[in-house]
């Protein structure tokens, strides 16, 4: 099973909520793939040292110009990169003209090792920076959606979601925004109107601090108790896919997965509990303090307008996304998601 977040920089969905997901979607999942700024922040960190010269310069000055808010710096970098671009280009050099190429290598080498620098900064502040090695082992994955420019990006969406509604290995992640956004509901009366069900499933405490050591161990650990609930689930989104997600359905959705859960519930939260790493992450910091994880159950259709509403998705790539998706499935039929919710 494959877990897929997605984000925007403009987005309603929070830095809390992306990355309040990574840590304990990589316990759950056989991978993890988010589209965001801050999971391309792990790619951009690793491809400094293989960017060429012209393209650090580039990064360089959007870095000024976005990220500080220092647009003058950002010009005189752009007038240093057309005198570089300019030199290379001399086939034969004079002295001055060499010694003023070692000095603008010099300052690109400085360039080069300022944004490494700032990338691992961001890194840790997100607490992506023990996520290294899962990056290295294919296990956390980023989107290549990110690098498009926008227009590219997002028609690039459609097919990506496609991808994941047909695609019964994927798993989407949404926001705990999703609360706000959409209308939902706890119970399972006949008579209930909502635009999805919510099941909460286990707590998780908070990932503050830790290690990429307590990480591997709590997956190793728990990889065994999960790997049947992600048969049973497989087994649920097979069976509520042929079935429209309306009103008339809702009980029937709702006391089918509780009852299909149920016998997990329990038995996987005792293996959280126990877990050695997880229980000193939960010792480490208020008990109280952590993070639950919910399935949620709704149409298609809902789970693309959370993307628009959010401000992931512009209204005409949603509309793009049920068309396209309409030659496959109804897109009022009902859908399998998660999303992690911060409790204190």
């Amino acid at each position: 099973m494959q877990i897929n977040f997605y984000n925007h920089d403009d987005s309603k969905i929070s830095l809390l909520s992306e990355m309040m997901s990574v840590h304990p979607s990589i316990i759950l999942a056989d991978t993890v793939r988010y589209d965001s700024f801050n999971a391309n922040s792990v790619t951009q960190y690793y491809l400094i040292d293989e960017h060429d010269d012209e393209f650090i310069m580039d990064l360089t000055g959007t870095h000024y110009k976005v990220t500080l808010n220092k647009p003058d710096e950002a010009q005189t970098l752009e007038r240093i990169r057309a005198q570089f671009k300019a030199l290379l280009k001399i086939k034969r050099k004079n002295k001055e003209q060499l010694i003023l190429l070692g000095k603008l290598r010099s300052f690109i080498k400085a360039c080069r090792e300022m944004l490494k620098t700032e990338y691992e900064g961001h890194l840790r502040k997100t607490n992506l920076w023990e996520l290294l090695p899962f990056f290295d082992e294919d296990i956390f994955m980023v989107s290549p959606l990110y690098y498009f420019e926008n227009d590219f990006k997002e028609n690039a969406y459609v097919p990506e979601m496609v991808n994941n509604f047909t695609d019964k290995d994927v798993l989407l992640c949404l926001g705990q925004e999703v609360e706000q956004l959409l209308a939902f509901s706890h119970t399972a009366s006949p008579d209930v109107d909502c635009d999805f069900i919510k099941i909460p499933l286990w707590d998780f405490p908070t990932f503050s601090g830790t290690t990429y050591e307590k990480m591997k161990h709590s997956r190793t650990d728990l990889q065994p108790a999960f790997a049947p609930f992600k048969e049973q689930l497989d087994l649920i989104q097979k069976y509520i896919h042929d079935i429209t997600f309306a009103k008339d359905n809702i009980f029937q959705l709702k006391n089918y997965c509780q009852e299909k859960l149920q016998p997990f519930i329990h038995p996987i939260q005792h293996a959280i509990d126990k877990s050695l790493y997880l229980a000193q992450q939960r010792n480490k910091f208020d008990k109280n303090i952590g993070i639950q994880l919910n399935l949620g159950i709704a149409s298609t259709e809902t789970v693309i307008n959370f993307y628009e509403k959010a401000g992931v998705i512009q209204a005409y790539v949603s509309s793009e996304i049920k068309h396209q998706l309409s030659k496959y499935m109804k897109v009022n039929t009902s859908y399998v998601f998660i999303y992690y919710e911060a409790h204190t």
